[in-house]
C-alpha cells in the first residue's frame, strides 16, 4: 500500500510537469484568426515554424488578424505577451502579423534584453521589403515563407553573438562620410591648383606701389529683403515604418499592402 502511494505521488508530479508542455504545444505557432490560409497551408507553416524555432532557439510565430488597431507594432507585442510566448530567459520571439482589417503587416521581435536580438532594425526592414511584393499580390502563404526564410538567413549570419547595427566597417555611415569628404577635398584641391596655374594676372599687378589711395569709405543702407517660407508638417501616410529600438524589450517594423 505504501509503495502504491509513492508511485501515485511520482505520477502526480510527472503529470503536473507535462500539462503545461502539452498546453504549450496545443497553442501552436500559427494563428490564422483572419482565415486566409487553407488547412494544409496552416499545417505546413506550423511545421516550418516549429523547426525554425528549434534551430534558432526562439519562438517564431505567424498570426493573422481582423482587429481595428491604432498601432500595428503594439498589436504584435500584445499577441506575444498575452499568449505567454517566448523562448528562454529573454523570451525571444519573432512574429509575422498580417492585419487584414488595417491592410498592414508587421515583423516584430520581442526580447527582454535588447542585446539578445537576433535581428537588427535594418534586417527587419529588409525582410519587410522582401515580403511586400507577395503581400500586395495577395500571396499570403508565399509571404509567410519568405518571412521564415529571411528570418533564418539574417538570424544565422551571426547567430549566438550580440552584434551592433554595423557589422562591417565599410557599412558604417561615419566611415562612408569620411571617405566622401577625403575624396571631395582631393578633387577641390586639384581644381584650385589648376585654376591658379592658368589664372591671368590680377589688376593689382599693373599698379605702381603707392599710386592708389583710399580717402574714405561708408556704408549706405539701400533696402530690406524679406523671404517667407511655408513650413511643411509631417504626416503618417500608412507606408513603411520601423521602430528604432522600441522600449520595453521589443522592436519591429510595418508596412501597408
Amino acid at each position: 500500500m505504501k509503495k502504491w502511494k509513492q508511485w501515485m505521488a511520482v505520477w502526480g508530479v510527472v503529470w503536473i510537469l507535462l500539462v503545461p508542455t502539452r498546453a504549450w504545444a496545443d497553442e501552436g505557432h500559427v494563428w490564422d484568426w483572419a482565415e486566409i490560409l487553407s488547412e494544409q497551408e496552416e499545417a505546413d507553416l506550423e511545421q516550418e515554424c516549429q523547426q525554425l524555432s528549434h534551430e534558432l532557439e526562439a519562438d517564431i510565430l505567424i498570426a493573422t488578424s481582423t482587429e481595428r488597431v491604432r498601432d500595428s507594432r503594439e498589436e504584435a507585442r500584445s499577441h506575444i505577451l498575452d499568449n505567454g510566448r517566448g523562448y528562454g530567459e529573454g523570451r525571444e520571439s519573432i512574429l509575422f502579423l498580417i492585419n487584414m482589417e488595417e491592410r498592414v503587416f508587421t515583423v516584430y521581435e520581442y526580447n527582454t534584453e535588447a542585446s539578445g536580438y537576433l535581428l537588427t532594425d535594418d534586417e527587419i526592414d529588409e525582410i519587410i521589403d522582401d515580403v511586400k511584393g507577395e503581400m500586395s499580390a495577395g500571396n499570403y502563404t508565399d509571404a509567410c515563407r519568405i518571412f521564415l526564410s529571411q528570418t533564418e538567413y539574417y538570424s544565422e549570419v551571426d547567430f549566438g553573438g550580440n552584434r551592433s547595427e554595423d557589422t562591417d566597417l565599410l557599412d558604417s555611415v561615419w566611415v562612408r562620410a569620411a571617405i566622401s569628404l577625403v575624396g571631395a577635398a582631393a578633387v577641390i584641391g586639384i581644381m584650385v591648383a589648376v585654376r591658379n596655374k592658368d589664372a591671368k594676372p590680377s589688376g593689382s599687378q599693373y599698379l605702381r606701389e603707392g599710386s592708389r589711395q583710399i580717402h574714405g569709405q561708408r556704408d549706405v543702407f539701400t533696402h530690406t529683403t524679406v523671404v517667407k517660407r511655408k513650413i511643411e508638417t509631417s504626416s503618417n501616410s500608412g507606408g513603411h515604418s520601423s521602430s528604432g529600438g522600441n522600449s520595453g524589450g521589443g522592436h519591429g517594423g510595418s508596412s501597408s499592402f
